[in-house]
Order: structure tokens, then sequence, then C-alpha cells
């Protein structure tokens, strides 16, 4: 994909904003003179009457080349300076179909420019937050995530700013606060979560991390002790990107000097492993066979301070626990599923995405979603009384001069 140089203004400039080949999301913006009739005539809308296209808007529908159709694409609309149309493409990250959009806006007429020409002021960041979240695009691995994101590029300071013009600092603090109340579920969305499943040997642990990432990642058994170290797999639940971690089978074989099947040293240095691996965790399944009455040793791989989820598997074969018994775990919730015949595993993944904080829909979502960003308004919002809240916010959380 070549490109011409900056110096023909009134052509419409497309830019790859996100690195080639990096994410599962790409986004292309294409800015300038007439750029909207230039879109137009290649984008689709899925929705007849969202022809007529809104600034910051978030729409869906097929990028085509004619006839053919290039990908699904979610498309934002702006306006840059106040005057001239912009548009953000939203597409599948693979480098073919970067390619083709790419190709399809310069054959309508649009100029290829290059990241190291629009450095600068060519393609400004209205504030840090906006700069914060072009960096997080680029990391994005749902659609989900991109809807997130694009509404907080102008939301999130548009908000900001509604506090900091609050006349009552106390009430300020109190909307961070409100903010500050969804961004953990916000960060995660954003970064991904991690889910520890632990549990005796043959609860069915790896059954359940198959069915959860959607393929056949960890090997097998009706034997206990097939999983001898932590498989980490990729997936999505509810459109939020998630590391399923799969760990080995604690036991008494994994703490006497017995060596065996699934004992000795090497199962106990996988059991240590996995007790990393799990206390960095965001979620703990902490799973048993259902079907059969609780182990007598109760011990727990995942960190004391990691949500715990008691998945009760095997459910098809009976049910052996006493409600005594499942409160005494401790659990957040307990939910009983088959990972053998895929049920009630539905109910499963949304127990955790409730857990996570991320039971809600995107659209009017407003969060804080970057270390920074928490950081900032932790500050603020330790404070019930603080005169200079205004030019706080407006100076270091949004990232504007004041």
């Amino acid at each position: 994909m070549g490109n011409a140089g900056m110096d023909s203004p009134a052509i419409p400039r497309v830019l790859l904003l996100t690195p080639p080949g990096i994410g599962a999301i790409a986004v292309i913006r294409l800015q300038g003179p007439r750029a909207d009739h230039l879109f137009k005539g290649l984008f689709h809308p899925r929705h007849r009457c969202a022809e007529e296209m809104e600034p910051d808007r978030i729409q869906y529908g097929e990028l085509r080349d004619g006839r053919q159709m290039i990908d699904d694409v979610l498309v934002v609309p702006t306006v840059a300076g106040g005057v001239t149309p912009s548009f953000d493409i939203c597409a599948h990250g693979g480098l073919r179909v970067v390619e083709r959009i790419v190709l399809a806006l310069t054959h309508a007429g649009a100029l290829f420019v290059s990241g190291a020409e629009v450095a600068g002021s060519s393609w400004p960041a209205s504030s840090t937050i906006e700069r914060e979240t072009w960096e997080a695009l680029t990391r994005a691995r749902t659609r989900r995530a991109v809807r997130f994101l694009l509404r907080q590029r102008s939301a999130l300071p548009a908000e900001l700013h509604r506090i900091a013009q609050t006349a009552d600092a106390a009430s300020a603090v109190a909307a961070l606060r409100a903010l500050l109340a969804l961004s953990p579920g916000c960060r995660l969305l954003v970064e991904g979560a991690t889910i520890a499943i632990s549990g005796p040997p043959n609860a069915g642990k790896s059954t359940l991390a198959n069915r959860l990432v959607g393929l056949q990642g960890s090997v097998v058994s009706p034997h206990p002790g097939t999983t001898l170290d932590w498989v980490a797999q990729e997936t999505a639940l509810a459109g939020v990107p998630m590391t399923v971690i799969d760990t080995p089978g604690y036991g008494p074989l994994t703490h006497g000097g017995k060596k065996g099947r699934s004992g000795g040293d090497l199962a106990r240095v996988a059991v240590a492993r996995a007790r990393e691996r799990s206390a960095a965790a965001d979620l703990h399944l902490w799973v048993f066979d259902g079907s059969q009455p609780p182990p007598a040793r109760k011990e727990r791989v995942a960190d004391a301070g990691v949500p715990t989820l008691l998945v009760l598997n095997k459910s098809d074969l009976g049910k052996m626990w006493t409600q005594a018994q499942v409160e005494a775990q401790r659990c957040e919730a307990c939910i009983g599923v088959s990972a053998a015949r895929g049920t009630n595993l539905d109910r499963l993944a949304r127990k955790i995405t409730q857990i996570l904080g991320l039971d809600w829909a995107d659209e009017g979502v407003i969060g804080l979603f970057t270390g920074r960003q928490i950081r900032v308004a932790t500050e603020l919002a330790g404070v019930d009384r603080k005169s200079d809240v205004p030019r706080v916010i407006l100076r270091e959380l949004i990232g504007e001069d004041t």
C-alpha cells in the first residue's frame, strides 16, 4: 500500500491507526474534504434508518468494494476540528482484510498516509484520554471492547467536563466515585480477564475449560491426574476477552511422599506453579464432581483474595452435595453444570461476567479504563471537599491544559 505524500490537502486521507497484524481489531481512519461522500459509496448500514450518520454514534454495517463485501465493520463518524468529516472504521485485524479496506478507499479517491507522515499535529488527539483510547484500541480483542472504547473517546471527557463544572465539590467527588465503581469491569473489558480453574483430580476441570474456550485445548481423560501442569487458553465470554487457566488436580498424592500417576515431586511442583498463576487471576472457578460427596480435605489452589465461584460439575450424574456443604465453601456463588453435555454453561458465563463487574450493556456506559485514569480519580475521590477538583479533573484526569 503506497502513498503520495501530504501535499494534497483537498483529498480525503486514510490512515491505519492500529499496528497491522497485531490486534484482533483494526482501526482505520478516513478524514478530509468529501470523505463523507466517498465513504457512503462503500458503507452499507445494517439498518436502513441509519443511513444519515450522526457524529459519535456507532453504526454497524458492511464495507463493500462494488458488490463484494470486504468485512462487517463498526463505524464512528466524527467532525475533526469542527468542520472536517472523519470516519473511524473498526474491522477485523487480519492483514488481508485491512489491505482490502485501504485499497477500496484509495481506489475510491482517498490518499493513504503512513503513520510517520501524520505524527504530530496532522492527526491530533484532543486529550490524554483520547490518546489512551487509540492505544487501547491497538490491543482490543473483541467488538464489545471496541464499541466501549470508541464511546469513551468523546463520552468520557464530556462526562468529566460535566463533573468539573459541578458547583458543589462534594457532588463532584460523588460522581467520580460512581465512575470508579464501574472501573474494574471496564478495565477488564479492555485488558482481558484471567480465570483460574482448580479442584481435585477427575472433577472435569479440563472438560469445563475446553467448553468455555470452545475447542479441545486441554487433554481430557477419565483417569485422574491427566493435566500435569497449568494450561492457558484464550477465549471470550459475552464479548469479554478472557484467559482460561486449567490447573492440575490436587489431592492426597500431591502432598505426601508417595509416587504415582499424579503424585510425587512433579505433581507438587505443578500444583505450586498453578498457585502462582491462580493468585494473579481475576476469578477462580473451584470445580468439584457434584455427583460425589465433598472431599474431606479442604484446600484451594487460588489465593484467598481472589473471588471464587463454586462449580459442581457432572450434574447429569446426580447431586450429592447438601446446601450446608455448599455454604461451608464460602464462595460468591454456586452453579451446577455438566461440562460433558454443556448443561447450564450459559448461566455459568452470565455469573462469571456478573462477578467480574461486566454485567452491563454497552450503550450508555461511561467508565474509566486505564490505570492512570483510575489512580487520578481515586486520589480526587478520596477527599470529601477539595477546592481544586475541577482544575485537576481537566488538567490531570482528562489531560487538558487549564
